[in-house]
């Protein structure tokens, strides 16, 4: 089993291509985001989540969320059309990161259980119920996010589903009183205030559920980049 700092490595090189290259995509990705987010830290001093701790976010949600290129990501164009012209990735990177760009999503999770031994965390979705075996070193290495919710990204890379973003946002609220209206859901009130919710997804709802300006749930998130 390829151990999890290889997987890292090649996902940073995925992220230094488009640091290089950044002018093709970042102005309209940081102009769809501020303008949906609407940060609180704009005009609130003392928000909890400033622009140092939102910059993550961003570069999480342009790298892997941002439907720029015919609807691709930034990450998924890379795969589609530059992975080719790298003779210095190996055939196993390529595979690897073509993986990863066909399974990759985020969502907001039910802890259930972890095996800190394997390093395995049993997690449901509280999107759709389905329940995932994720090796994930990071979240297992945090011994008080043993209950509640993880919102986290994963991917099925080598037959295993994985934890491979930086960004975990917990929750220790029980998941009954978040399930149906929690961080990151369209919700009533997003019909009228923000329409366009409904297709920019889970992700960018849920950062600015946490960080904007009339974000539900500003205060209830532990934030943690690995």
């Amino acid at each position: 089993m390829v151990d999890e700092h290889t997987i890292e490595q090649e996902i940073a090189q995925v992220r230094a291509y488009w640091q290089d290259h950044q002018e093709e995509v970042a102005w309209a990705a940081q102009t769809v985001f501020m303008g949906y987010v609407e940060p609180a830290y704009l005009t609130e001093p003392d928000a909890p989540l400033d622009e140092r701790a939102l910059l993550p976010l961003f570069a999480e949600w342009a790298l892997f969320e941002f439907p720029y290129f015919a609807g691709k990501t930034p990450f998924e164009h890379f795969v589609r059309h530059h992975v080719a012209g790298k003779p210095h990735l190996s055939p196993e990177t390529q595979k690897r990161l073509t993986a990863i760009a066909d399974t990759q999503f985020f969502s907001r999770f039910e802890i259930l259980g972890k095996d800190t031994e394997r390093l395995i965390c049993t997690l449901r979705d509280v999107c759709d119920n389905a329940r995932y075996a994720v090796y994930d070193p990071y979240l297992c290495s945090v011994e008080r996010w043993n209950t509640g919710t993880i919102a986290e990204r994963i991917a099925r890379v080598d037959g295993m589903w994985r934890g491979i973003g930086r960004v975990h946002l917990y929750d220790r609220a029980p998941h009954e009183s978040t399930d149906e209206d929690g961080p990151g859901m369209f919700h009533p009130e997003d019909r009228t205030r923000k329409p366009e919710g409904a297709y920019l997804g889970f992700y960018l709802r849920l950062v600015r559920d946490i960080a904007g300006r009339e974000g539900r749930y500003r205060a209830g998130a532990t934030y943690g980049v690995a």
